[in-house]
Formats: structure tokens, sequence, C-alpha cells
């Protein structure tokens, strides 16, 4: 399944322990590794503070010069400086595509961590295959526009 994806894996075995000492199969971690950078800064907005208007990406990025210890591991933008988009009360968020290879199918926005750009038809194949039946939710779509509203939405319909 994830071959399908056309993007590159980190992946390792999880150690599983159920309570009961059932016994749980085996499990695996993934970490996308594939990142284009294709967010439009100054068109993708967060409003961190509700009293002001929502300010753009390229006002609200975070740029850290790493240690030498931790650069190797951190470092996104040259060789030793982290850099991130905000990923808290973000509003719009505009991409530009242009540069993807059109058979990707899931990757990260280089700086924008913690978020997964996955194409819809492959969501849809992948949550089927998380979910083996059961009726619980292992993960979630969303679009690209008033993302913090949509976000708590949807964590306060999961309870």
């Amino acid at each position: 399944m994830v071959n399908n994806s056309n993007c590159s894996f980190e992946q390792a075995r999880i150690k599983t322990k159920h309570p009961d000492n059932l016994d749980v199969g085996q499990y695996w971690a993934l970490k996308v590794t594939t990142r284009y950078e294709c967010i439009i800064p100054e068109k993708s907005f967060t409003n961190m503070n509700k009293r002001f208007p929502p300010t753009p990406f390229s006002e609200n990025l975070i740029k850290i010069t790493l240690s030498k210890e931790l650069a190797p591991h951190y470092a996104n933008h040259g060789k030793d400086t982290y850099v991130s988009y905000p990923n808290s009360w973000v509003r719009d968020v505009h991409f530009d595509f242009s540069n993807i290879n059109e058979n990707v199918k899931l990757f990260e926005p280089t700086y924008w961590p913690h978020y997964l750009i996955v194409e819809e038809k492959f969501a849809a194949e992948l949550y089927q295959k998380c979910r083996m039946g059961m009726p619980r939710d292992y993960f979630w779509t969303m679009g690209f526009e008033d993302i913090y509203t949509n976000y708590n939405k949807m964590r306060n319909d999961a309870r």
C-alpha cells in the first residue's frame, strides 16, 4: 500500500504489548521523508492572536540556528538552520503544486512539519487499510481552508 504513494519512508518495527498479554500482531511506524517546498507563505495565514487580523506565514516564520549536535538531525534549511511555518491557529494555506511530481500521493511540506499532504483517493485507500473493518479513526483529512476551526470541530465530533 505505501509503495503506491510514490514517496519515501523511514520505518521501524514497534514493540507492542497488550495489558492482557493478547497477541496484537506486528505494527510498524512510518515517517514520510519526501518533502517539497510548496507553501506560498504570503498567501497562507495564521491567527495566533484573535484580537488582531490574521497574518501571513511569512511574518510568523520560526528560524533557529542549531548547535553542531542538533544540526545533523533537525536542520532543514542549510547545514545548521531549522525553519518552520506556524502549526497552530492556522487559517488558510495556499500551495504551489507545480514542482511536485504528479505521481506523488503523500508528502510533507518542507517547512510545515507535522502535516502531511495526501492525494484524496490514496487517503481513502489508506483509511480503509488502517481501519481493517474496525469503527475507529486512525487519521483524518481536511481541506486547506480555516484549518484551526475544522480541526477543533473534528476533535469535538470524535468525542
